[in-house]
């Protein structure tokens, strides 16, 4: 296999070594050894799990007292080998296709990709059908295995049951194949490299915990990476490999603790949806909150009066059960957040610690030097820091007064278009903080000329002192013109709308 695929791989289609090889290679049994590999993979790993422990099985000496037979017989190198000459006689192929190209193509489109999940992937409809299919997927396994065992005992040993058995064997082939496919495709990439003037792929297997890049971290790499030029680029991306590697194998290491624990699964695996109710219920809390407080109330602070309509009491219950509702959700998601970023923020810190040998002395010292430590860098970090005030705004508003829930409000600043606003204010800041000091340092001038000459244009009381002053001139650059523009329309529309003034408070 590795023969066959070196001499495809990167192969100009006009010398028709894919042909010859399609010829010499049908199909069929490329299929029976995909389904075979991937049959072997499943009765390995029954949990379905993908881990690097699933490759190299070539290179362990045979001792079936440790394993047993099918996890040496299991090369699942041979698998993604296999799927890669599909894909190699595929992009290799004429322009005309011949007998072979017809019958490949024809096995590709039986195993279309799974594009309807992506139609709400991002929203919380997606959420939703995510977590309702996993728990659907969880009862139709116990269901199969039930109708098995119920069929294997109604059916003695006649000629029906050898019917049966053959045509189910052939649906269960089929079946295996779409599964080989599925799982081979979903672990496979491909980068594509200019060679000899002509675009080409090079397809390679992508291992278990590249599959846990975070988006986040991607996107952060994109919009802070240097561009300068490609070898700015990818010295970038060499510096933060070990960071995100780091990040990719210990989201694995959560993910396969949450397909071990269901119950806790649940919780972990769909924090977007527990995201998606936070937001909400802050929102729908938020309105509530505009629509209930007025000065009809006995206390226009204290006693919330929900759009004149429930009472007092009321409205503090609906206020309570959203609230709790809100800290909950948002506590998943702060948790689950945690569970990820402080393992690897912190982790060369408390590296060693508990595996050390205990004294009594130097311990509790080296534990409390640790924690400030853990402190100090993690509240340098913004999105720690901003999860911290989510949980403690979410208590303030539940306990000490509503009004606090306006936090929940800022994940709308969180939304791509929105963060995109935010950059553009904060990437130029230092320009923009010294663009500001020339604004002061102008109407420091300013103030100087009016304090010395132009003091009694001044309102009473308004330049007295220096500093008043400087403030007045300060408040006032920007409202006067405002005004004073507002007063050249009311006149040229209405002479006699405005009341007439004079003096030095004319303004």
């Amino acid at each position: 296999m590795i023969t066959i695929v070196s001499l495809l791989e990167c192969n100009d289609a006009s010398t028709g070594i894919a042909t010859r090889i399609m010829r010499s290679i049908p199909l069929s049994v490329l299929t029976n050894n995909l389904a075979q590999i991937y049959e072997l993979y499943k009765k390995v790993y029954k949990n379905g799990e993908y881990t690097l422990a699933a490759f190299n099985h070539m290179n362990e000496e045979f001792d079936e007292s440790k394993e047993p037979r099918e996890y040496y017989e299991l090369i699942i190198e041979n698998g993604f080998n296999i799927y890669i000459l599909i894909n190699l006689f595929l992009d290799n192929s004429n322009k005309h296709e011949s007998a072979e190209d017809e019958e490949l193509n024809e096995f590709i489109k039986q195993f279309p990709e799974d594009n309807v999940s992506q139609l709400f992937k991002n929203s919380v409809f997606g959420e939703v059908t995510k977590l309702g299919k996993s728990l659907f997927m969880d009862c139709l396994g116990c269901v199969k295995t039930m109708k098995k065992n119920i069929i294997d005992k109604s059916f003695g040993a006649g000629e029906d049951e050898k019917e049966l058995k053959a045509s189910q064997k052939e649906v269960e082939k089929k079946q295996l194949i779409r599964e080989a496919v599925s799982f081979f495709r979903s672990n496979m990439a491909h980068i594509e490299i200019v060679r000899d003037g002509q675009l080409q792929k090079i397809y390679f297997p992508l291992l278990p915990f590249c599959k846990f890049l975070a988006k986040s971290l991607k996107t952060e790499f994109h919009e802070t990476v240097t561009r300068t030029s490609t070898k700015a680029k990818l010295a970038d991306l060499m510096e933060k490999a070990d960071f995100l590697i780091e990040h990719m194998k210990h989201d694995e290491k959560l993910a396969q603790f949450f397909n071990k624990y269901k119950l806790i699964g649940i919780l972990g695996n769909h924090v977007k949806l527990w995201e998606y109710a936070s937001f909400y219920i802050g929102l729908v809390l938020n309105i509530f909150v505009i629509s209930s407080y007025t000065s009809d109330a006995p206390d226009r602070l204290k006693d919330p009066y929900l759009f004149l309509d429930f009472d007092i009491k009321n409205t503090k219950e609906i206020f309570t059960i959203l609230g709790i509702l809100n800290l909950v959700f948002s506590s998943l998601v702060v948790a689950n957040f945690f569970l990820k970023r402080a393992p690897v923020l912190l982790g060369d810190i408390w590296k060693g610690f508990f595996t050390a040998k205990f004294s009594l002395i130097k311990t509790p010292l080296k534990f409390v030097f640790k924690v400030i430590q853990s402190l100090f860098k993690g509240l340098k970090d913004f999105d720690i820091l901003y999860y911290i005030l989510v949980i403690m705004f979410a208590l303030f508003g539940l306990l000490v007064h509503p009004f606090f829930f306006f936090f929940q409000l800022t994940d709308f600043l969180r939304i791509e278009l929105l963060k995109n606003v935010v950059k553009a204010v904060w990437i130029p800041r230092a320009s923009l903080g010294l663009t500001f000091l020339v604004f002061v340092l102008l109407e420091y001038y300013f103030t100087l000329i009016g304090y010395s000459f132009f003091s009694s244009h001044y309102a009473t009381g308004r330049c007295e002192s220096l500093w008043n002053c400087f403030l007045t001139t300060f408040d006032n650059t920007f409202k006067v013109k405002s005004f004073i523009l507002f007063v050249n329309v009311q006149v040229h529309w209405c002479p006699g709308c405005l009341p007439s003034r004079s003096g030095p408070d004319r303004l």
